[in-house]
C-alpha cells in the first residue's frame, strides 16, 4: 500500500529509489513469510511421521514380546520342532520390519535436515528450500536443451547498415555492425530512428548486466542471464512481441565457429523468452521497474545459469559467483524458423555478449 500512493506525494529519482527500497523490503518479508510457513509445514509433518514412526515401533515391539512367550512356552524338546522353527521365522521378519522402519525415519531425518539447512547456504538459499519444499514444477533441463536451439541463418552474416541507410545511422552516431542476415533484414523494416532506439536499448541493458549482482556470472552466470532477458523486455515494450521474437531469434542464428555451444544457445533462448513474458505481464512498467521484475525472477530461479561443471541449470540452483562457462557441442539440430525465410520466428530468442567465443556481440 505504501509502494502505491508513494507517487501521488512524491515524484522523482529519490522518490523512483524509496519504491524500489519498499518494493525489495515487501519481496524480502514475503519470502521469510513464505520460508516459516513451510517450515512449519515441514516440520508438521515430520511429527506426523515420527508418530506413526512410533505407533509402528510400538506394535512391532509388543508382538517381539508376544513372540518370546509363546516361545518361552514351548516344551525343553521342542526347540528343532516345526513350531519352534515357525516361531523364529516370525521374530527374523519381525526385527527385518524393525531395522527398514529405522532406516526410514534416519532417512526422512536426514532429508528434512537438508532442506533445513539450504536456508541458510547463501543468496540464492531460501528459494531452494522453497523449491525443495513445495516440489519443482519447472521443465526438465533435458527438455529446455532439446526443444530451445535453432539452426544457423542460411544466408550467413553481414554488415548493417550500409549504403544510404548506413550514412544516415552514422549521422545519428551509430556504426555499421556484423550481423546474421536476417537481423539485418528486421532491422531495416523500422527505419533510422528505430535501427537507433534497438542499439540503445541494446546499450542500455548492456550497462544494467554489467551491475546486476554485482556484475558476478557476466558470462553465463546470473548477470548474463539478467541481461539477456532484460533486452528481450525492453524490445517488447518498444516493438512488440512479435517483432522481438522475430529479431532476437534471428540474432541466434550464427554458423560455423560463431555458434554457440548448445548449453549457452538454450539458456540465451529460454531466457530471452523468459524477458518477453515478463514484459507483456507488465506493460505499463518503467524501464526500472522492468528491471525490478527481472532481478526477482533470477533470484526466484525463473531464468537459466551456467553452475561451475558448465551444466545448465535454473538460477536458485547455483549461488551467485559460482557459476562457470557453458561449453560442449555446438549443434543439436536445431529448429528452422517458420513458416517462410530466415525472419520468421521459432519462438526462441538470443542475446548477444560476452557468452559468443568468436562474434563478439557488440549489438
Amino acid at each position: 500500500m505504501a509502494v502505491e500512493r508513494l507517487p501521488a506525494i512524491w515524484s522523482g529519482q529519490a522518490a523512483d529509489a524509496a519504491s524500489g527500497a519498499l518494493v525489495s523490503a515487501t519481496k524480502e518479508l514475503e519470502t521469510d513469510s513464505a520460508i516459516f510457513t513451510a517450515a512449519g509445514k515441514l516440520l508438521a509433518s515430520v511429527a506426523d511421521s515420527l508418530r506413526s514412526a512410533h505407533q509402528e515401533h510400538t506394535a512391532l515391539q509388543q508382538y517381539l514380546l508376544d513372540l518370546q512367550h509363546r516361545a518361552d512356552a514351548l516344551p525343553p524338546n521342542a526347540a528343532t520342532s516345526p513350531a519352534a522353527a515357525d516361531l523364529a521365522n516370525q521374530s527374523r521378519e519381525a526385527v527385518a520390519d524393525a531395522a527398514k522402519l529405522l532406516t526410514e525415519v534416519r532417512t526422512e531425518d536426514e532429508e528434512t535436515a537438508n532442506k533445513l539447512t539450504s536456508v541458510s547456504a547463501g543468496p540464492l538459499g531460501p528459494i531452494a528450500f522453497l523449491s525443495a519444499v513445495s516440489g519443482d514444477q519447472r521443465k526438465p533441463i533435458e527438455e529446455i536443451l532439446r526443444e530451445y536451439q535453432v539452426t544457423p541463418d542460411r544466408n550467413g552474416m553481414v554488415t548493417f547498415p550500409e549504403g544510404a541507410m548506413g550514412w544516415i545511422a552514422e549521422q545519428l552516431g551509430l556504426e555499421p555492425q556484423e550481423m546474421t542476415a536476417g537481423e539485418a533484414e528486421l532491422l531495416s523494416e523500422l527505419g533510422p530512428m528505430g535501427i537507433k532506439d534497438a542499439y540503445d536499448i541494446y546499450s542500455t541493458a548492456k550497462e544494467s548486466g554489467e551491475t546486476a549482482f554485482g556484475g558476478q556470472g557476466e558470462r553465463d552466470g546470473h548477470a548474463d542471464a539478467y541481461r539477456h532477458a532484460y533486452w528481450n523486455a525492453m524490445l517488447t515494450q518498444r516493438f512488440g512481441p512479435e517483432w522481438t521474437e522475430n529479431y532476437t531469434t534471428a540474432h541466434e542464428r550464427l554458423g560455423g565457429e560463431n555458434q554457440n555451444a548448445a548449453t549457452v544457445e538454450a539458456m540465451d533462448l529460454y531466457n530471452n523468452e523468459v524477458g518477453r513474458r515478463i514484459a507483456m505481464e507488465n506493460p505499463d512498467a518503467s524501464p526500472e521497474e522492468l528491471g525490478r521484475k527481472v532481478e526477482e525472477a533470477v533470484r526466484g530461479g525463473e531464468l537459466l545459469v551456467h553452475n561451475h561443471d558448465s551444466q545448465l541449470t535454473y538460477s536458485d540452483q547455483t549461488p551467485l559467483g559460482q557459476t562457470g562457462l557453458g561449453t560442449g557441442p555446438r549443434d543439436l539440430g536445431g529448429h528452422d524458423p517458420t513458416p517462410h525465410d530466415d525472419t520468421s520466428s521459432t519462438g526462441y530468442n538470443p542475446t548477444p555478449g560476452e557468452s559468443r567465443p568468436h562474434y563478439d556481440g557488440s549489438y
